[in-house]
Order: structure tokens, then C-alpha cells, then sequence
């Protein structure tokens, strides 16, 4: 069982407060990591980073691999 992927408020909805303040930026944008405030959160260790505590290092191979599902979904 799980939530429906439109249900979840993610895929193409704007962000609240986006990296680097840009307006235009999506929490994902389906087909373009670079464009998604989430992935660039998980590359993070700064006020903006995901997880906002308990860790001090990024995760490269998790960021790599919800890029690679943020570039695999359809709709750009």
C-alpha cells in the first residue's frame, strides 16, 4: 500500500521556500533534477539541507538515486 504519487503534493507543486530564492522552482520537477528543490536539498548542508539535522555529511549515492527517479518521471 502506499499514496498516490499526485496525492502526495510533490511532483510539479511549488515550493514554500525554494533554494536561492527562486519563485519558479518545484519541489519536483518531473524530467529535470537540476529544476527539483529537492534533490537540491539533499545535496545540502546548509540552512536549506534534507535532512535539516542530525547528520553533518551529504549522501551522494541517495542524492544520485532520487535524481536519477526525478529524471525518470514523466511530464517535461
Amino acid at each position: 500500500m502506499g499514496v498516490a504519487l499526485d496525492a502526495m503534493r510533490l511532483v510539479g507543486v511549488p515550493t514554500s521556500n525554494p533554494v536561492g530564492g527562486d519563485p519558479t522552482r518545484l519541489r519536483v520537477q518531473p524530467g529535470d533534477r537540476t529544476r527539483s528543490d529537492l534533490w537540491e536539498r539533499l545535496r545540502r548542508r546548509d540552512t536549506f539541507a534534507m535532512p535539516p539535522f542530525s547528520t553533518a555529511l551529504v549522501d551522494p549515492l541517495g542524492a544520485e538515486l532520487v535524481g536519477a527517479w526525478i529524471e525518470a518521471l514523466p511530464g517535461n
